[in-house]
């Protein structure tokens, strides 16, 4: 998971406006975007079946 986000943050930060970006990079930041929120969220959803299995049983 944290792979995939500093790769965005990578992609990210190399200073190249987004506006002037061509459309196949454009796909390409969309795709590395989706699998880092992807990755977020299935982190978040099993920290909070952890929160609620240790603290609410």
């Amino acid at each position: 998971m944290l792979q995939a986000v500093f790769h965005l943050a990578e992609e990210l930060n190399e200073g190249t406006s987004l506006k002037d970006l061509p459309d196949s990079d454009l796909e390409h930041l969309r795709g590395d975007i989706e699998r880092a929120y992807r990755m977020l969220i299935i982190e978040w959803v099993e920290y909070m079946q952890y929160e609620f299995i240790t603290h609410f049983k």
